[in-house]
This record gives structure tokens, sequence and C-alpha cells, in this order.
């Protein structure tokens, strides 16, 4: 979720979001920490399903740009590259 959209001293704008605890899934995977894979495969999936749905594009999903949590929710972060195509 977006919490506030503005627009800093110096003109800069700025979106403060809900802020993630948890490790990336590279991370994850470089330390040999067990995960549900198929969990976090599903949750991926869902959310940029979610996404093409409402034509965005993603355009830069990889693991480190997947969070997981302590409790195992997951999170697809960083939309920076992600493009509207007029769908959905």
């Amino acid at each position: 979720p977006v919490y506030r959209v503005g627009t800093a001293p110096d003109g800069r704008p700025f979106l403060a979001m809900k802020l993630v605890h948890g490790k990336t899934l590279s991370a994850m995977l470089a330390a040999g920490e067990p995960i549900d894979a198929a969990a976090v495969f599903e949750a991926v999936a869902q959310a940029v399903g979610y996404a093409h749905a409402h034509g965005v594009v993603h355009r830069d999903l990889k693991p480190s740009n997947v969070m997981v949590g302590a409790f195992g929710e997951v999170q697809v972060m960083d939309w920076g590259l992600a493009k509207v195509t007029g769908v959905g």
C-alpha cells in the first residue's frame, strides 16, 4: 500500500509505503535457508497475475525483488521499471 505521496523540500517526489520486514528470496537462496518454493512461487504468480490483469508489467522480476517475511508472507518489490500497457 501507498500511505502518502508528496514532494520533498528539495522538490523530489516521494512515496511513503509499507515497511517490509524480511529477506530477499536471493539472500535466502544464497544462504541455503529452507524455502517453501511452491508457496513463494504461487504468491509471486498471484501478484504478477493481478498486475497483468490491470495492465501492468513488472519488467524486473527476479529473486532480489521478492521479499519473504518471517511468517512466509511474500511481497513483490521494486516496480520502478513497470510499464502500464493500457490493458485491463
